[in-house]
């Protein structure tokens, strides 16, 4: 059943919220030393079938061995969207950043997912989840630009129900420890 655009309002509200609370609690908070490398909070608007959401993603990020040459890590992510085929996500990836100097980087990650409800783009609870990443990286702070992306392989696997996937460009701000 469609949402009314009250509710809609009242979703957004309470996601922006949430997003400045959880960046009060990892950035102004202090944090006891933890395994982690990083934690971070990532939000961005969904494009092509995701029009008209807003997605917010907390991840814990720590390093992982080389893979193809190039510096990687694991990745564990919570992360929920709103709109009218909202639902909630948690996930494990494996990524690899490529640095073109002491800062910049290009970085990229695959992994596997499940959601909390099936959805008009979504047509199964397992899924795929893709994220790339365009960023600068301080000596405490990480900034990027990304895109991220959820699907249910149905293209490869022949599984039943849409697959037309959630797609957001996002900002993220990640403190490293």
């Amino acid at each position: 059943m469609p949402r009314r655009s009250g509710e809609i309002g009242r979703t957004r509200a309470v996601f922006r919220a949430g997003a400045f609370v959880l960046i009060a609690c990892i950035f102004v908070c202090p944090v006891p030393a933890i395994a982690a490398d990083m934690i971070s909070l990532e939000s961005g608007i969904g494009v092509h079938h995701s029009g008209n959401t807003e997605a917010v993603f907390l991840r814990y990020q720590t390093d992982a061995p080389l893979l193809l040459g190039l510096e990687g890590y694991y990745e564990a992510s919570l992360g929920a969207w709103n709109g009218p085929n909202h639902a909630g996500a948690i996930g494990i990836s494996r990524g690899i950043q490529w640095f073109w100097d002491e800062k910049g980087y290009l970085a990229g990650s695959a992994g596997v997912g499940y959601i909390n409800e099936t959805t008009d783009n979504l047509g199964t609870r397992f899924q795929f989840l893709f994220r790339a990443a365009l960023g600068l990286r301080g000596d405490q702070y990480d900034f990027s630009l990304g895109y991220v992306h959820y699907s249910n392989g149905k293209y490869f696997f022949g599984w039943d129900g849409p697959n037309y996937g959630e797609n957001y460009i996002t900002l993220q701000l990640g403190r490293r420890f």
